[in-house]
């Protein structure tokens, strides 16, 4: 674009950041159909470093529900200044702004809750912010991930039932990580042994 090294992408498309651990194609997994988003992906590539930030509609629940939505946003850069290695340090942002807010009841009920605070939750806000490197030496490769997870979870409280709460002062607070070292013999067939762990 603009004689610059920015790349736009529009529709329907893969995301596929790092070893795809938190955002992929979900190719990985036994008979998988694949995974594509509806959205915009921005990448500026300019060696050794690349950023991209991208936004996608999850869920568009339009008629129903006025601003109702679930998206999925984030800003995912990495730089391969090492020869064999890349370092990645990325932000993933998931507003889900569905109503957690029960009308089921009688309208008394419903001017009660609203009264006292009850029955009505914020929009869901997720922010993951994390950090990622990966590379070879010789035989060897290594992943190392890690990702702390923020953000208002009050309405993840929220039951579908009449008279029962959520915890409106729930929020997000969690690491996760992962790591695997591995090792692939120079022999035909390149056999590789692999130890990995992971923590939620």
């Amino acid at each position: 674009l603009w004689g610059v090294p920015l790349r736009l992408r529009a529709g329907r498309q893969e995301l596929v950041f790092g070893s795809g651990w938190l955002v992929g194609d979900n190719s990985a997994l036994p008979e998988s159909t694949g995974l594509s988003f509806d959205g915009i992906r921005l990448t500026y590539s300019a060696d050794p470093v690349t950023v991209d930030a991208f936004w996608a509609k999850l869920a568009e629940r339009g008629p129903i529900e006025e601003d109702g939505d679930t998206d999925f946003a984030g800003v995912y850069a990495t730089c391969r200044a090492v020869q064999d290695w890349s370092f990645d340090l990325y932000w993933l942002w998931l507003p889900d702004a569905a109503a957690r807010k029960d009308t089921l009841s009688a309208p008394f009920n419903e001017w009660l809750e609203d009264l006292i605070g009850l029955d009505d939750y914020a929009v869901t806000n997720l922010h993951t912010a994390g950090i990622r490197a990966a590379g070879a030496w010789g035989g060897f490769d290594l992943e190392a991930e890690a990702a702390y997870q923020f953000g208002d979870a009050s309405a993840i409280g929220a039951l579908f039932r009449p008279y029962v709460y959520g915890d409106d002062k729930a929020d997000f607070s969690e690491w996760a990580g992962h790591a695997e070292l591995g090792y692939t013999f120079d022999v035909q067939w390149h056999p590789r042994v692999w130890l990995g762990a992971a923590y939620y």
